[in-house]
């Protein structure tokens, strides 16, 4: 348990990407997880993966153990959140793992 943990007060379903289909687009997601994270609401600018501008919505703080991969969606407020960018940052010696989602 990482000192992290305690700050995740918020419960959010994670949407495992399944890979693509034989077209290309995302496959349905066949693993399904509730995870605790801390969301934080905001609005940024940024790019995508494919490097289309994008507005992202919020950021969610998540434990350094789970792993989120480019194609995972997240679902809280009652709506489904596709990942942007996911980073790992480091502040002495403790870390957290930040979801970026529109």
């Amino acid at each position: 348990m990482s000192l992290i943990s305690a700050y995740l007060r918020d419960t959010v379903t994670h949407n495992m990407a399944n890979g693509n289909d034989q077209w290309g687009t995302p496959a349905a997601p066949t693993v399904v997880a509730t995870r605790r994270a801390m969301i934080t609401h905001g609005l940024r600018r940024m790019t995508n993966k494919n490097g289309d501008q994008v507005v992202a919505t919020a950021h969610l703080k998540l434990d350094p153990g789970v792993t989120v991969t480019f194609g995972d969606s997240f679902e809280f407020d009652g709506d489904t959140h596709n990942v942007i960018e996911i980073t790992k940052p480091r502040d002495f010696d403790v870390r957290f793992q930040v979801v970026w989602v529109e």
